[in-house]
């Protein structure tokens, strides 16, 4: 009896040894810019956290069977993990509020997704002027309402090659998911 519980205790002392902490946000950047830069791509960055609703919404959008090759054939994909809370707080890349705060992005406010060139120069956020006679900014995050899945796409289509058919493809498709009751994470 003492020997399986010693077991145990090793195993478990191991596996917190060699426990993965988040990768820096940093770093992940720096090995997406080299890919875009390789592959003749812009990035989409997603800045995310466990408890983001409409975060999960677009990842599931992003990585659909049927929508993941028209967003990997235009993008390299990112997802950095930021203000997550209680026991979650482990699983955050350090580093990505400064990059949000970087890209001129709210840390309050998720999701907060960027599109960037190979060289790190911002192409498009998630964000939409209030109205034209004023410098303040929404974020519209991301919404299978086709008013704001449209303006998501209209954004995807001034970054990408996808045509229209192909974007009108990923609107049914996002239209088909919200049907389709959402699976926990």
């Amino acid at each position: 009896m003492k020997l399986p519980v010693a077991i145990a205790i090793i195993f478990l002392k191991a596996n917190l040894l060699f426990a993965q902490t988040p990768s820096p946000a940093s770093h992940l950047i720096d090995s997406v810019f080299q890919k875009a830069k390789t592959e003749k791509k812009n990035i989409f960055i997603l800045f995310t956290a466990s408890w983001c609703g409409p975060c999960k919404e677009l990842k599931r959008a992003l990585y659909d069977e049927y929508n993941v090759q028209f967003f990997k054939n235009n993008y390299v994909l990112l997802e950095l993990y930021g203000s997550e809370v209680g026991d979650k707080k482990k699983d955050e890349n350090p580093g990505t509020k400064d990059i949000i705060v970087k890209f001129d992005g709210d840390t309050s406010t998720l999701p907060y997704w960027v599109i960037l060139n190979s060289k790190g120069i911002k192409l498009q956020d998630n964000y939409i002027k209030v109205d034209s006679n004023s410098s303040k900014r929404e974020n519209i995050g991301f919404s299978y309402i086709p008013k704001y899945l449209w303006q998501f796409l209209h954004f995807i289509k001034q970054t990408s090659k996808l045509t229209k058919a192909e974007l009108q493809m990923i609107y049914d498709r996002c239209q088909q998911l919200n049907r389709i009751t959402p699976k926990d994470d």
